[in-house]
């Protein structure tokens, strides 16, 4: 790029000229032709243009050269390059690195951050010998909205506790096996095996129903019937059956029969419901009868003239164990709900001061609108190691940041001598929401006569129950995963 070098110029660019047209409405170049002058542009707008080209150079600091074609390219790519530079004059790169040690107030924001290493709301089960802080008992009780805010909102604005104290001691179940699965005991052994040390609950329950252990009544080889309709709970009725009726009606015969004085010919007519002539005690009588003929001397009583008998009275029967549950499936288990990390002053949370400060140490370094990979961060894994959830064990679980929740383990199958069985598995922690979804798989066998593969046949936030029907023990690996 070049001005204009030769002797017809001037030094000093003219003043331009006022405007003809506007610059909405512009004008072109042309030829002439048909009446039409060709167009001129005249030194005005030569002037223009060269003005316009000559300051992209300086704005670019390049010196006009006549011999390089290309200096107003490079002068645009220039311009933009500095333009660019100056509006990111101050800002981080997009792919850049902090340590630890350059983000203030880093451990504190880390400390206060692992007492919530669980989101509020979450429900989690604790040794019963163990108060964890931060958390209230799932017990139905109502807490104050005031001391715990943030549980508050988690819980739709409603300051009720879940009541996860229900306990399925004292319910009665039959077992088509010998074989009575942990914390149910055969009933008839309540008055030997049920005591205030060894079965509390179970205990409690009896004692306040029956006044005493040995009051309980055994079920024997009784039949169970619902309470209801003049029954109450623990009533026992000894054996009775309908009753059964008969008679010798003569009234069919005409005069002259005396007490049986006539023919076996009536017997039908005679003899009804459950008595029947006696043959053994028939015998030939007088001609008064016409001419004589075999007639009863006695008769019997039998039922099963009318109805099925047997040695005992009962219905068709099928023989099962009756059980009772003894020992609750979490009794040394307690479920607590988390409220947050822990409580310094009635009323006040440190939550609103940790976002402040986060948002600060933010802002102090860098454009908020930029992006970080946790391999941006140096030290990061051990930094923020002790703020994950999760127990790595053989039957164990892991919590990710945004509350998905997986779960494994290992559980040996009861075996049900051909006949179905249900297993109940209870996770090693409540899923607060809801499960996805349940994978089983068989472990390594060499035995494989199994007559039904594991099914799932129960769900719930804490357990789950797995059916199983072969005649030998199957090792069977589980995943559930969830919210």
């Amino acid at each position: 790029m070049y001005a204009l070098d030769n002797d017809s110029g001037v030094q000093t660019m003219p003043e331009v000229k006022a405007k003809k047209f506007n610059h909405t409405d512009p004008r072109w170049f042309t030829e002439g032709g048909n009446g039409v002058a060709p167009s001129y542009p005249g030194a005005d707008w030569f002037n223009i243009v060269q003005a316009e080209l000559l300051n992209i150079l300086i704005e670019a600091n390049i010196t006009p050269d006549k011999s390089q074609l290309n200096q107003i390219t490079l002068a645009i790519k220039e311009v933009v390059k500095n333009s660019v530079a100056e509006s990111l004059d101050g800002k981080a790169n997009k792919k850049h690195t902090h340590s630890i040690s350059d983000i203030t107030d880093l451990e504190e924001a880390l400390e206060e951050a692992s007492k919530k290493g669980l989101p509020v709301g979450s429900i989690i089960g604790f040794d019963k010998a163990i108060t964890p802080p931060g958390f209230l008992r799932c017990d139905g009780s109502t807490f104050s909205p005031s001391t715990y805010p943030d549980l508050y909102r988690a819980r739709q604005n409603n300051n009720v506790l879940p009541n996860l104290t229900r306990s399925d001691v004292g319910s009665t179940s039959y077992f088509a096996v010998d074989d009575i699965p942990d914390g149910w005991i055969y009933f008839d052994d309540i008055a030997t095996q049920v005591t205030q040390s060894t079965y509390p609950e179970l205990y409690q329950h009896l004692v306040r129903k029956y006044g005493s252990i040995s009051a309980v009544p055994k079920a024997q080889d009784r039949f169970i019937r619902n309470a209801g309709n003049g029954l109450s709970v623990g009533q026992i009725q000894d054996d009775a059956i309908r009753n059964i009726t008969g008679e010798i009606d003569l009234s069919s015969l005409g005069s002259g029969n005396q007490f049986l004085e006539f023919g076996e010919g009536v017997n039908s007519q005679v003899f009804k419901g459950a008595l029947i002539p006696q043959a053994a005690k028939w015998s030939s009588w007088s001609s008064d009868q016409s001419g004589g003929g075999n007639v009863p001397r006695g008769f019997k009583f039998d039922a099963s003239e009318v109805v099925p008998v047997a040695e005992e009275n009962r219905p068709k029967a099928l023989v099962l164990k009756k059980c009772i549950k003894a020992k609750n499936n979490f009794d040394d288990v307690v479920f607590w709900i988390k409220a947050f990390g822990s409580i310094q002053n009635e009323g006040q949370m440190n939550a609103a001061n940790l976002a402040q400060d986060i948002q600060n140490v933010r802002s102090e370094k860098a454009d908020k609108t930029h992006t970080h990979s946790y391999l941006d961060i140096t030290n990061f894994t051990t930094g923020v190691a002790s703020t994950y959830q999760g127990n790595f064990q053989e039957n164990g679980w892991r919590k990710s940041s945004d509350g998905f929740i997986e779960q494994w383990g290992k559980v040996l199958l009861n075996p049900g001598s051909g006949s179905s069985t249900d297993n109940p598995i209870n996770f090693p922690i409540a899923f607060p929401n809801k499960v996805l979804n349940v994978v089983m798989s068989y472990a390594l066998m060499t035995d494989k006569r199994i007559t039904q593969d594991p099914v799932l046949v129960d769900l719930s936030e804490t357990s789950m129950t797995i059916r199983q029907q072969s005649d030998r023990n199957v090792l069977v690996y589980w995943q559930a995963i969830g919210r």
